[in-house]
């Protein structure tokens, strides 16, 4: 089934597999072979709205790009960041 393209209303959106690239907090992130429509005139590409939900899922909120990945701690447990240059010889 085709739609009517949204931006150039003249040609009709194909079911294709398509390449989804965003920008994830400092990532970049590719993901291959997302389900989607494209325009056969203008080119105009629109994601499937399950498949974006997905990627959602793996990735996380685009706020928040680290927060539920564990950072690992330091060995060392005070240094010149934690104590301060007037403290060191303590």
């Amino acid at each position: 089934m085709t739609y009517p393209c949204p931006r150039c209303a003249f040609g009709a959106l194909q079911p294709v597999k398509s390449p989804y690239v965003r920008q994830w907090g400092p990532y970049f992130v590719t993901v291959p072979d997302v389900a989607a429509h494209r325009c056969d005139c203008c080119g105009h590409t629109r994601y499937d709205m399950v498949a974006l939900s997905r990627v959602t899922l793996v990735l996380g909120p685009e706020s928040s790009p680290m927060s539920g990945i564990p950072r690992r701690r330091s060995l060392q447990t005070e240094g010149p960041s934690d104590r301060g240059p007037r403290s060191w010889s303590s």
